[in-house]
């Protein structure tokens, strides 16, 4: 390596510990900010902070280029401090059949597209929706890019679970949450056509990050655990819909927060009671029976209420035979079809509407 080139490395390390520390100033600084000026390389009005983050990435990216044929044991580490163990709300969704998906060969071109899908809507998710609707986006080197710089809860994406965790068991951190979950949710059943089935709990949880940056091999031994996790797994599992359900727990601890008449509203508005049809396993000497029992829960209100009847069914119907590669649904998965079917019916019958009108 020639002099040249270290000189040039120094000048670009100085230019993005120069870049995190704008950042960091900007944050307080929201009117300089949102300054708008002109891209350095494209003919497009961006704000200032938008600026410095693009000046940052392009610096990154020439050092990578730089580090990466030297063929390094270990390049970078970059652990983010771990979070203090402490009660926090998560939520634990399921992309619904997608282990049928990986095996059965007729369906398994449809992969890619499930997963490239569902990681587009978990950051429209996480972007949050602007006023007057839509989701935010920014500009980066290689284009526009949906902009999660907003997210304001956790995320964990491995295979066919996807998880997010909030910071503190707040109010509004529920409510960031839950926001999340339904973008999350309607984007996947309207547009995607992709079943989810999840679950919100609280309790102890906690995440440290264990990322090691490596030339020839992926090493992450990140660790996200605690009660939250195997309570919403365990409840996540247990249902028998396409549809997202609340532990007691989440709303007993909701409740007893400090939240304001103005928070409990917004949560009201994303949720619903409803018997929740959830395996019952009975057991007898060596022998399990399993049937179908229905439980009374708090759940997410994903069903769009100014939809016809005839519309969602078919929404509902495509989730479930779209991306499977089958036309004979199995039993266990028209009992999941069923019951979802049902929960469209109830949310859109002249009773629901008028038992919230009552409220």
């Amino acid at each position: 390596m020639e002099v040249r080139d270290i000189e040039h490395i120094k000048y670009m390390m100085d230019l993005v510990q120069q870049t995190n520390d704008e950042i960091k100033h900007l944050e307080t600084d929201l009117e300089k900010a949102n300054e708008t000026i002109l891209d350095e390389q494209q003919p497009i009005e961006i704000s200032y902070l938008n600026s410095v983050e693009i000046k940052r990435e392009r610096a990154i990216r020439d050092l990578n280029s730089i580090f990466a044929p030297l063929d390094l044991f270990v390049l970078s580490r970059n652990p983010i401090k771990p979070e203090h163990e402490g009660p926090k709300y998560l939520a634990f969704i399921d992309i619904l059949g997608f282990s049928n998906i990986v095996k059965e060969q007729t369906a398994k071109n449809n992969l890619s597209i499930i997963l490239g899908t569902v990681i587009r809507a978990v950051q429209k998710g996480l972007s949050g929706t602007r006023d007057g609707g839509g989701f935010y986006v920014k500009l980066r080197p290689n284009g526009l890019e949906i902009d999660i710089t907003k997210a304001k809860v956790n995320n964990l994406f491995f295979s066919d679970t996807i998880m997010f965790w909030t910071n503190d068991d707040s109010a509004a951190s529920l409510l960031d949450l839950i926001e999340t979950v339904n973008e999350l949710f309607v984007w996947c059943i309207y547009t995607s056509r992709i079943p989810l089935r999840g679950s919100i709990t609280h309790g102890n949880l906690q995440y440290n990050d264990g990322l090691i940056m490596h030339p020839n091999v992926k090493i992450n031994q990140s660790a996200l655990y605690g009660k939250a996790i195997v309570d919403a797994a365990e409840l996540e599992k247990c249902q028998q819909w396409m549809g997202c359900s609340f532990s007691e727990s989440c709303t007993k601890a909701f409740y007893q927060s400090e939240s304001s008449d103005a928070q409990k509203e917004r949560f009201s508005n994303y949720i619903v009671e409803y018997d929740v049809p959830e395996k019952n396993i009975i057991k007898f000497w060596k022998f399990a029976f399993f049937s179908q029992k229905h439980t009374k829960r708090t759940v997410l209100q994903w069903v769009f209420e100014n939809r016809s009847l005839e519309s969602t069914i078919e929404d509902i119907n495509q989730c479930f035979t779209t991306y499977t590669g089958v036309k004979v649904l199995k039993p266990e998965v028209k009992i999941k079809l069923t019951n979802t079917i049902k929960f469209a019916k109830f949310i859109l019958t002249k009773k629901f509407k008028n038992d919230k009108s009552k409220d």
